[in-house]
């Protein structure tokens, strides 16, 4: 409210000029219902994406919503106000309750969770009311963000129960804070650090978005096992501190709640004839415990990067090459990423050629896996987009081993 009764007495004093951005988005996708044929009974899916930011002066308006066939799936609105090294954004968010589904190849299909009432109907909630503030001085910048939410609001990524439903007396509302800073150097070191108090370093997820933070579900008023209001996590990093000529160094401690901390060190080198880089993380701040080790080595084209356990023997090893094709006359880009495991073999290959003429560009992405001396194929995926002025145009297939999992066809325009 308060943001709101300052936006009200600043309207009429600002320029009539609005500066609108945005795009709108349309999308659709076909999935079959069976591949032992050519011709196949299709499940087809629309969808509409409408983002825009509108500001007059100081203040401004975002809105962000998802619409589908089973109606409106998101709405994510904000109103900001910027004064100068100030800002002040609180958004809401809704959204329908989905779980996924899983097709014969694997292929996950959302459903919405109906209400519980047996009519079948969807509800659309509220999920959550985010008060974010910023403050920049001096380089450094202050972050403060506040949560209130339905943390009992379902993981569209997690299947749930048969007969699963989710209705308004399914909700439980929490609240919860993040502080955060971060600020460079004029040496180019960079600093961040965050603490949540019964906020989770956990993304809140909705379908279409993983929303940054969420509220610890046990920080509800009335639950036990926690105080109302405690530590969460706390995280540091220190990055980019230069020891000698192309030798920077870098360490990072996360933190949950104030007890079990894990520590990663990195050291890039980028001198030398191999310039390499290698990541140190520690189970635990005090034993100081190895959990894991990995070594990069760059030579050209080619990146090698070892995974080591703690046992000090390689677990995994990656090794990638990046070539990039006719610059001058047809560009084009291929990927090779070979993945390969001690006494198994190769247990993974990603080859990704991308080829660009004029406003088409053509994209083809093969996936093999391997396990137990048997090496086959996973996934094929073929994109076309092409970009004429402010319209896009996209088409995708993808094809698993059983044969075609779903075609997609969007088309967005920007403004």
């Amino acid at each position: 409210m308060l943001v709101l009764a300052i936006f009200v007495a600043f309207f009429y004093s600002q320029p009539a000029k609005a500066d609108v951005t945005g795009f709108f988005e349309i999308a659709s996708t076909i999935i079959p219902q069976s591949t032992s044929s050519e011709l196949s009974s299709v499940q087809l899916d629309f969808q509409n994406n409408l983002t825009f930011t509108l500001q007059v002066g100081i203040f401004g308006w975002s809105f962000h919503g998802h619409g589908g066939i089973t109606g409106m799936e998101d709405i994510l609105t904000s109103i900001f106000l910027a004064l100068g090294p100030l800002r002040i954004e609180p958004e809401i968010v809704m959204a329908q309750a989905f779980q996924p589904i899983f097709t014969s190849t694997g292929l996950a299909i959302p459903v919405c969770l109906p209400d519980g009432t047996g009519t079948g109907h969807c509800d659309f909630f509220f999920v959550s009311y985010r008060w974010a503030t910023s403050l920049t001085l001096f380089g450094v910048t202050l972050k403060n963000l506040a949560i209130y939410e339905d943390t009992t609001f379902p993981d569209p990524t997690i299947a749930k129960a048969v007969g699963a439903t989710y209705g308004a007396q399914s909700q439980s509302f929490g609240f919860g804070d993040v502080v955060s800073f971060e600020g460079q150097t004029t040496g180019g070191i960079s600093i961040q650090g965050a603490t949540g108090l019964c906020g989770q370093n956990l993304p809140k997820k909705i379908k279409h978005h993983d929303l940054p933070y969420s509220v610890n579900p046990i920080c509800i008023p009335g639950k036990s096992g926690k105080l109302p209001f405690f530590f969460d996590f706390e995280s540091f990093s220190v990055t980019g501190v230069p020891i000698a000529s192309g030798i920077v160094i870098g360490t990072e401690i996360e933190c949950v709640t104030i007890f079990a901390c894990v520590v990663t060190n990195s050291l890039i080198v980028n001198t030398g004839p191999i310039p390499f880089s290698a990541i140190v993380v520690l189970s635990d701040l005090l034993s100081l415990d190895i959990q894991s080790v990995a070594v990069s080595l760059t030579q050209g084209a080619g990146t090698l990067t070892l995974q080591i356990g703690s046992g000090g023997s390689v677990s995994l090893s990656t090794l990638s090459l990046a070539l990039l094709l006719n610059p001058s006359t047809l560009p084009g880009r291929l990927n090779l990423t070979i993945i390969g495991a001690p006494g198994v073999g190769i247990v993974g290959l990603d080859i990704s050629f991308s080829v660009t003429r004029s406003i088409l560009t053509a994209t083809a992405i093969a996936s093999f896996t391997g396990s137990s001396g048997v090496f086959s194929f996973s996934r094929l995926v073929a994109i076309t987009s092409a970009q004429v002025g402010v319209v896009r145009l996209e088409a995708r297939a993808s094809f698993a081993f059983l044969g075609l999992e779903s075609f997609n066809l969007d088309a967005s325009v920007s403004f």
